[in-house]
């Protein structure tokens, strides 16, 4: 019997969960737009099998040299930290491992759960300390609404706090300055159960856009808003979170590239099954990728205001 965790994982299984761009599925290799930049020829790949100079799950993205494990590769795409993916990967496929990282040598089966049952336990962090975020200032993010958020600078990237709707800090997003990559603090919370900014919404309207970045620039415009984090991190829990904040509507601002857009049909289908909720959606040029990349509070002030129906509140009889 092996002694490695990562001999039982179908790579090929888990990562068919994602939507990539530009696949390309060969028997030994996947090949496709990396998911941590903009990538229009696609130079990421993952192993898929064995050969003989990589292991199953190795990944590399030619176009920053950058190279990695399943297990790091995971947790980036599900949006969770090493060892959430380390229970995940133990759970599914019924081999204990008491290590986070990619040895998983195997230990005992007791050692191994009452790891499971820590990480579980441990949610709540402490924000994160840091200097001021001047990568993120640069994008016409105010200071003090990243004080407000709490969100600084520090290890070589800007460490974005999640909060939940009580103000407790549950999740530590870290993002490089120097490129694409992103993890988070250990023992924190997955964000597929969270709602970036929902601690700092009040009845009315907020918008709800897919990054950080985006709601803080929004934010710094005088509006409301919410961050999914991701385009593929838009669910039912998060549907759930926002109907519960006591906003009385949504208004959607989706990135313009394809998995944006599919982000915008989920969350109004989604936020359209409560009936206390408005649901707008806000058009803005497709010359900008992103809210951010208007860099116009002025402008985003106009799209919020311009924005859609596409759910009203039945009025009262």
């Amino acid at each position: 019997m092996s002694d490695n965790l990562l001999d039982y994982v179908d790579v090929a299984e888990e990562l068919s969960e994602f939507t990539w761009r530009s696949p390309r599925w060969q028997s030994e290799k996947l090949i496709a737009a990396s998911p941590f930049r903009d990538d229009t020829h696609p130079s990421f790949y993952v192993y898929l099998a064995d050969t003989a100079s990589a292991k199953a799950g190795s990944w590399g993205d030619s176009g920053t040299g950058e190279r990695g494990g399943l297990v790091r590769l995971l947790a980036e795409l599900r949006g969770e930290s090493s060892d959430e993916v380390a229970v995940y990967l133990r759970e599914k496929y019924g081999v204990y491992a008491d290590q986070p990282a990619e040895t998983f040598a195997l230990p005992s089966i007791g050692n191994a759960l009452a790891k499971a049952a820590e990480i579980q336990r441990v949610r709540t962090l402490q924000p994160p300390q840091g200097s001021t975020p001047a990568y993120v200032i640069d994008r016409g993010i105010s200071p003090e609404i990243c004080e407000q958020a709490g969100v600084v600078q520090a290890r070589g990237a800007v460490a974005i706090p999640w909060f939940d709707r009580k103000g407790r800090c549950r999740a530590i997003k870290y993002r490089s300055i120097s490129g694409k990559s992103f993890w988070y603090a250990k023992g924190g919370e997955s964000i597929r159960d969270l709602v970036y900014g929902i601690e700092s919404v009040r009845a009315g309207e907020v918008a709800l856009v897919e990054s950080e970045i985006d709601a803080l620039y929004l934010r710094t415009a005088g509006v409301q808003a919410m961050a999914t984090g991701g385009a593929e991190l838009m669910n039912a829990k998060k549907a759930e979170l926002i109907a519960a904040s006591g906003v009385t509507c949504v208004i959607v601002m989706a990135d313009h590239d394809a998995a944006g857009q599919r982000m915008k049909r989920e969350a109004v289908e989604l936020l359209r099954r409560y009936p206390s909720i408005a649901v707008k959606v806000a058009g803005y040029p497709a010359r900008y990728k992103d809210a951010n990349e208007v860099g116009d509070i002025t402008k985003i002030r106009t799209y919020i205001a311009k924005s859609k129906y596409v759910r009203k509140i039945p009025k009262l009889r």
